[in-house]
């Protein structure tokens, strides 16, 4: 999990932060630890990243739970309410 916590670096191109997003959702829970990396790809700018990792955090389940409202605010953002 650590290698691809390190994947997720902004200075990275977007496509390998997309894919340790992937993988990340693959190891579901286990992904635990990289909860604060994926809350940070949240803010791209670049929607398939913050795309995926909404879906890596949600594979994670319960202990990604803070960035619940982080999740709820984009939403809102987006319809905007």
């Amino acid at each position: 999990v650590g290698t691809l916590v390190r994947l997720l670096a902004p200075k990275l191109p977007t496509d390998t932060r997309i894919g340790a997003c992937q993988a990340l959702a693959k190891l579901r829970g286990n992904s635990a630890p990289a909860v604060p990396a994926l809350r940070q790809a949240l803010k791209s700018d670049q929607l398939w990243l913050r795309v995926k990792a909404a879906e890596a955090l949600a594979a994670i389940g319960a202990p990604a739970m803070p960035a619940a409202p982080e999740l709820l605010e984009m939403l809102l953002a987006k319809l905007g309410k």
